[in-house]
């Protein structure tokens, strides 16, 4: 069975390859500032001890072994591209299940990897605010009369401007500003974010439901869980690069 005729694209609204996500980065620490994903901000190093790196074991392990991220980070693109770019793979059992898993891996590793240079406080507020959100959301999704699936060109043009302005942000560390600045700017790329991918988790919500003007048809359960995953683990490292507090 395919999409519903009046659904207009293959992908959805902005449903395009996630930007990479890279962990916290200051000093002389590779890779270089990228602010395209959430998880960017300031301090590979302690804030409460100038100058000296954080020693845990996770800390250490990660920084030894960034290899390991940019390979989860590959393994994790071309799944994705082959879920959203190939209907027979994801409509295919067993085959959807096992590339899902690989995603779903390869995925949770990054946001793992990345979660483990904040205090573990802040890791478990971040998630308790972000099972909220979610749960909030997509109530609200679920009871609301208002159809979000027709607002596509408008969640497009938002992850657009989100995009434009991580790379913004990207040239402005790379140029080199103050912390207050960089503070100010960690503030506006996180809530934006928060808010673009909040109504994102609304439209896939309602798409997966059904009984919209655009709907997904039974056959594109792995598609729907795909997306719904991927809004909820943004969701929730952009809360965290909010309120975080580096360890």
């Amino acid at each position: 069975m395919a999409y519903n005729s009046n659904y207009q694209t293959n992908y959805g609204a902005g449903n395009a390859p996630p930007q990479p996500v890279y962990p916290p980065q200051g000093g002389n620490v590779d890779p270089p500032p990228y602010s395209a994903g959430p998880g960017t901000g300031e301090g590979w190093k302690d804030e409460n001890n100038a100058g000296t790196e954080t020693s845990t074991p996770t800390r250490l392990w990660v920084k030894e072994h960034r290899a390991v991220y940019f390979v989860s980070y590959g393994v994790f693109l071309v799944t994705y591209i082959t879920l959203i770019c190939c209907p027979k793979v994801r409509r295919s059992y067993p085959t959807n299940f096992i590339t899902l898993g690989i995603f779903t891996l390869a995925f949770s590793y990054m946001a793992a990897m990345i979660s483990s240079f904040y205090k573990a406080e802040a890791v478990l507020f971040a998630f308790g605010i972000a099972a909220v959100v979610c749960l909030a959301v997509t109530i609200f999704a679920m009871q609301t009369k208002f159809d979000i699936t027709v607002c596509s060109s408008m969640l497009f043009s938002l992850l657009l401007v989100f995009l434009l302005f991580g790379f913004g942000v990207m040239i402005v560390y790379a140029v080199g500003v103050d912390n207050k600045t960089r503070w100010i700017l960690q503030l506006v790329y996180g809530s934006l974010g928060t808010l673009i991918f909040t109504m994102f988790l609304a439209y896939d919500t309602q798409m997966l439901m059904g009984g919209r003007k655009y709907e997904l048809s039974e056959e594109e359960y792995v598609y729907a869980s795909l997306q719904i995953y991927l809004d909820v683990v943004y969701i929730f490292l952009l809360i965290l690069s909010l309120f975080g507090g580096k360890d």
